[in-house]
């Protein structure tokens, strides 16, 4: 069974306001007093934002320009993370990013590296990295991955499905 992830993170209240913008929008509370706002093609067209093939995408952050000036001016309000990852059968990878203040404030090295079964330990992982500077607590949980309650859901039509009015089968992240 495979985990896909893409969202932005930041303390709770943060993202209500898009939630205004369209009931098809991703928003959701998790653990610690945090929330996600998912980011696919329902939020870029709420946000008046095409997705630009041709731009600034690096193997270090998978985000084009237009969504790294968005999290850049969200930070300025309050400390804003984002996540990706995609795993299938103990393989795959993450990005993380931290803004703060209006400007990038962490990018991990390990952004975008192949993770084999165990290759790295989940402590080192990007998203967590970001997760332990963004606030979040590991306490009794494996890591700041599942203490946020990241794990809860493994596809972003199982987020959408339970925080919009919607069903996952009404979920297309590439088409509205």
């Amino acid at each position: 069974m495979g985990y896909e992830l893409s969202a932005f993170i930041a303390r709770q209240g943060t993202f209500l306001p898009f939630r205004e913008l369209s009931d098809r929008i991703t928003v959701a509370p998790l653990e610690q007093g945090f929330e996600l706002l998912l980011h696919d093609m329902i939020l870029r067209e709420a946000l008046n934002i095409s997705y630009d093939e041709s731009a600034d995408e690096s193997k270090d952050l998978p985000l084009d320009r237009a969504m790294i000036e968005k999290a850049t001016e969200w930070s300025q309000k309050t400390p804003i993370s984002y996540v990706e990852a995609e795993f299938l059968g103990g393989n795959g990878y993450q990005h993380a990013a931290l803004w703060r203040s209006g400007a990038l404030a962490l990018l991990p090295s390990a952004n975008g590296e192949w993770f084999q079964h165990h290759h790295v330990s989940k402590h080192e992982r990007p998203i967590n990295s970001v997760l332990r500077v963004l606030g979040v607590l590991a306490g009794n949980s494996e890591d700041e991955f599942a203490a946020l309650g990241l794990n809860r859901y493994r596809d972003p039509s199982d987020w959408f499905e339970a925080f919009t009015p919607y069903s996952s089968g009404d979920y297309d992240p590439y088409l509205l």
